[in-house]
């Protein structure tokens, strides 16, 4: 990501990352903290020991990506095509399986080392990250700000709701008008 955003010639971002995204963007702001002007992380992993069923369903796209809701299905042979898209899911999930559920810290034990201002947004409904994770990430993260939603699953905004994404998008705004640092508007 800092390469890419070298070759781009921009200097420092504010970064909303989702998911494993969240774990780019802190990786970004530990290896390259003049980059990461804020930090914006929904539903961010914390440590590799997901929850027991999350498990279950990463191994079930391994064996049966079928399984899947046809509307998923459609979607990922429209992006990826009939061809590939079975081989992207496997080696998606089997990397789920090894990176998550070896246990131990995602970041090295650095996340006090984090310098710049960090909105945590975390659903309690969510299969792959525990609320308990979410107060650790605010907890080792200087001057964090979390937010947990009692009814948010995996995906604030496309999968919990219009009132959550509303919420969500409306506190992401004043973060970054708080910052005065005008962060891109949130879809």
């Amino acid at each position: 990501m800092a390469v890419l955003l070298e070759r781009l010639g921009i200097p420092q971002v504010d970064v909303l990352g989702f998911s494993g995204g969240g774990i780019v963007a802190l990786r970004l702001a530990l290896a390259r903290p003049e980059m990461a002007r804020s930090l914006v992380l929904e539903c961010t992993h914390y440590s590799a020991d997901m929850p027991p069923p999350a498990r279950d369903w990463f191994r079930r796209l391994v064996e049966d990506p079928e399984s899947l809701p046809p509307a998923t299905v459609q979607s990922l042979i429209t992006c990826h095509g009939e061809d590939y898209w079975r081989e992207l899911l496997r080696v998606f999930a089997e990397s789920c399986l090894r990176i998550f559920f070896r246990g131990g810290d995602l970041y090295d034990g650095r996340l006090s080392e984090v310098t710049c201002p960090t909105l945590i947004l975390h659903g309690s409904r969510d299969p792959f990250i525990t609320d308990a994770h979410a107060l650790a990430l605010a907890e080792q993260i200087p001057h964090a700000q979390l937010h947990i939603f009692s009814e948010g699953r995996h995906g604030l905004f496309d999968r919990s709701g219009q009132a959550i994404a509303a919420e969500c998008r409306r506190l992401v705004e004043a973060f970054w008008q708080s910052l005065g640092a005008g962060g891109p508007s949130p879809s």
